[in-house]
């Protein structure tokens, strides 16, 4: 996510959509789910499906003292045996952006 939030707000929503036509909600929590990528000191998450993927630099962050990061994170599927046809990541418009690099569904 882009900027820092509240611990535990919701910062976005992923929508599972379902061949059925049922849907199912999983919250993206701020300090469960993820943190600003943009950071000075670590703070881990407390999720523990959610896992540090990558750390690096670019010339902004070194400029600021900063590193960056991403996140990977897992659910499991709130209807195991359901297919799920689609979904949507759906922002909470809070102070942190979300943003999705890659996604897979099994």
């Amino acid at each position: 996510a882009n900027g820092r939030e509240t611990e535990g707000a919701t910062v976005a929503t992923v929508v599972l959509r379902y061949a059925d036509g049922q849907t199912a909600r999983l919250p993206m929590l701020y300090g469960e789910r993820v943190r600003d990528w943009r950071f000075t000191e670590y703070e881990p998450v407390r999720n523990p499906n959610t896992v540090t993927a990558w750390t690096g630099n670019n010339a902004e962050a070194r400029a600021r003292n900063e590193a960056l990061r991403l996140y990977r994170t897992t659910w499991d599927n709130p209807r195991p045996g359901h297919a799920v046809a689609s979904l949507d990541v759906v922002s909470a418009r809070s102070r942190s952006a979300p943003f999705v690099l890659a996604m897979t569904i099994e």
